[in-house]
C-alpha cells in the first residue's frame, strides 16, 4: 500500500528505519526484507539517513544471516562484507569520532563470519565499544549484544554474561523495557 503513494523518498526512509529497528531487535530476517524493500530506492536519498548507517546495517544483516548460507553463498557474502567494511573505513578515516565505531563493529562481524581467532574478533568488538564512547548508545548496546552472542558460542561464558548485562543496562538507560 505504501508504495502506491509514489513517494520513493518516504518509502526509502521507512525501509531504512525498519531495517535498523529490526536489526536492533535482533530480527535479522525482517531486517533483510526491509533492506531489500528500501534498496531499490537508494538513488532518491537526500541524505535523510546517512550512508554509513546503511552500510553498517547491511553488513550486520549479512553477518547474522551468514550461518544460514550455503558454501556457495559464503564467498559473495564475504565480498559484500568486505565492500561495506571498506566503505565504512573511508568514512572513519575522514571523521573517526562519528564513524570509527561503525567501521569497527562491521569489521568485528566480518571477522566473526570469516572464523577468525576469537581474540581478534573480541578485540574488534572492544575497539567498536571504545570508539563509540558515551555516544551512540544504541550501537554500544547492540555491539554488546553481538559480542555476548559471539562469546556464548565460543565458550567465553563469563564475558558473554557481562556483555549481555551491559547491553541490557544501556537499553534500560535509553528507556527500553522488555
Amino acid at each position: 500500500e505504501i508504495e502506491k503513494t509514489g513517494n520513493d523518498h518516504f518509502v526509502l526512509v521507512l525501509g531504512q528505519t525498519q531495517t535498523i529497528v529490526h536489526a536492533i531487535l535482533g530480527d535479522f530476517t525482517s531486517a533483510a526484507r526491509w533492506d531489500e524493500f528500501a534498496a531499490a530506492r537508494v538513488g532518491v536519498s537526500n541524505g535523510a539517513l546517512p550512508l554509513p548507517d546503511l552500510y553498517l546495517f547491511r553488513a550486520l544483516v549479512l553477518s547474522q544471516r551468514a550461518p544460514l548460507s550455503t558454501p556457495e553463498e559464503r564467498a559473495p557474502t564475504l565480498e559484500k562484507l568486505d565492500e561495506y567494511v571498506a566503505k565504512l573505513a573511508e568514512f572513519a578515516s575522514v571523521n573517526p569520532r562519528n564513524f570509527a565505531h561503525k567501521h569497527k563493529l562491521a569489521e568485528a562481524e566480518r571477522s566473526r563470519v570469516r572464523g577468525d581467532d576469537a581474540r581478534a574478533v573480541l578485540s574488534l568488538y572492544q575497539e567498536a565499544l571504545i570508539a563509540a564512547g558515551d555516544d551512540f548508545l544504541h550501537l554500544r548496546a547492540l555491539t554488546n549484544e553481538l559480542q555476548a552472542s559471539f562469546c556464548a558460542a565460543s565458550g567465553h561464558h563469563e564475558l558473554a554474561r557481562e556483555s549481555a548485562v551491559e547491553a541490557q543496562y544501556i537499553y534500560r538507560r535509553r528507556g527500553a523495557h522488555a
